[in-house]
Order: C-alpha cells, then structure tokens, then sequence
C-alpha cells in the first residue's frame, strides 16, 4: 500500500513539473463556458489488464492550473489502484503492478477531472468533476 501512495505522489510531483506549459492546448483543456465533465470513452475496455479512456471538459481553470484525470479502483472499500494521467491519456486498468494485480476480481472504480496548480507557493487540487463504473476481473 505504501508503494501505491508513493507512486501516486510521484506521478502527481511529475505531472505538476511537466504539464503547466502545455495544458491550453491539449484535448479536455478547455476554459470556456459550461460545466466540467468526464464520460468513459466508448471503445473502455472495463476490466482488470482492459484500457478505458475518458472524453473530458475541464472548465474554468485558473490561468496556473490545468486538467488532470484520476483513477481510484476500490474492492470492498480499499483502494487497489489508482492512476493520475492527462486528459486523452489511456489508463491501464490494475497497472504494471497493484494490489489489484494480486487480488484479481472485480473492483468499483472513480474517475476524477481534477484542477491541478501551484501558486503563491501552494499546491492546489480542485475536483471538477467525476464519473463511476465498475471493472469486471481479467478474462481467464
């Protein structure tokens, strides 16, 4: 467990260093009106080893953050996965190595459109929106 919130911390520490300069610009980047939004992408492969996607529509971000997508994967109120990516990004459901990996089975999964940013020397993660689905265990 210990292993899964130091790559979770990693990848953020990562993202946060190499995205500020390109955020505008990608796919789910955009500032202009409405609402937020993330939907799984239609071609999800739902299940543990599966890959899911999500359109995304991050909306009123500061001119210092930018959209980032997190996947929690949960079996019977534990967390055995989690993933932090850009928008457009693929997720790899249980990753190169989880809990999830070992356990197997089915898990119940969030995904998150996250505001990320750093400024006046404070980190700053603002939910803009979140979607659910749940993930079937790998296909024997």
């Amino acid at each position: 467990m210990k292993k899964l919130i130091v790559a979770i911390v990693l990848a953020t520490c990562i993202g946060i260093l190499a995205l500020p300069a390109t955020a505008g610009g990608r796919k789910g980047g955009s500032t202009t009106g409405g609402t937020s939004t993330i939907k799984l992408e239609p071609y999800s492969d739902l299940k543990l080893g599966g890959y899911a996607g999500f359109e995304t529509n991050a909306v009123g971000l500061a001119g210092w953050e930018y959209p980032m997508v997190a996947v929690w994967c949960y079996q019977n109120g534990d967390l055995v996965f989690g993933a932090l990516d850009k928008p457009g990004a693929e997720f790899l459901l249980g990753g190169g190595g989880s809990i999830w990996l070992t356990n197997g089975g089915a898990a119940n999964c969030r995904a998150d459109l996250d505001a990320y940013g750093w400024k006046g020397g404070q980190e700053s993660i603002r939910k803009l929106a979140d979607t659910t689905f749940d993930a079937a265990g790998a296909a024997g």
